[in-house]
């Protein structure tokens, strides 16, 4: 009499998973084709998406609406690691949780965030683009055509946190 997880999900998120599984294999298909590992997985919002993870970053793409929503996350693990107080080290992290909104917030687009990752103790920015159904093709191409202003973000926001 046990529930099963499909049996606790919403049913309009089972019927929205439903309907994007059939417009992510495109997506799976391009990402593939662009040179990712990819996987179906499902998000914190129990959304079906294609997930990848790299050495270039992670990315993260499902559909909400008419749209595809894309997201390109990278960190740098390890900050101040070389600090060996570590009473000065917790220090330069708080000033670090500190320091990373104000600079996301007075200084990247509206599409660039960052954030202070606990587990990798570093940096850490996501992109977030929206692309139409209709470019499924487009996504591979598209997520490695962005792969730089991630790297760039990441290092600018790292020498604001440093200086």
């Amino acid at each position: 009499d046990e529930e099963s997880v499909e049996g606790t999900l919403l049913p309009e998120i089972r019927e929205q998973n439903e309907q994007a599984r059939s417009l992510l294999v495109p997506v799976k298909e391009s990402m593939d084709a662009a040179g990712f590992y990819t996987y179906s997985t499902i998000n914190q919002d129990q959304r079906l998406e294609i997930a990848s993870d790299d050495e270039e970053g992670r990315f993260d793409i499902w559909v909400e609406g008419e749209t595809y929503v894309i997201t390109l996350w990278a960190s740098s693990p390890g900050l101040f690691m070389d600090e060996e107080n570590q009473w000065r080290r917790r220090a330069m992290e708080r000033l670090a949780r500190i320091t990373i909104p104000r600079v996301a917030e007075g200084q990247l687009a509206d599409h660039q965030e960052a954030m202070w990752d606990e587990e990798d103790h570093g940096v850490a920015v996501r992109l977030t683009y929206r692309l139409p159904l209709a470019r499924a093709v487009d996504v591979g191409p598209f997520v490695r055509s962005r792969i730089p202003e991630l790297n760039e973000v990441l290092e600018y926001v790292e020498r604001q946190v440093a200086s």
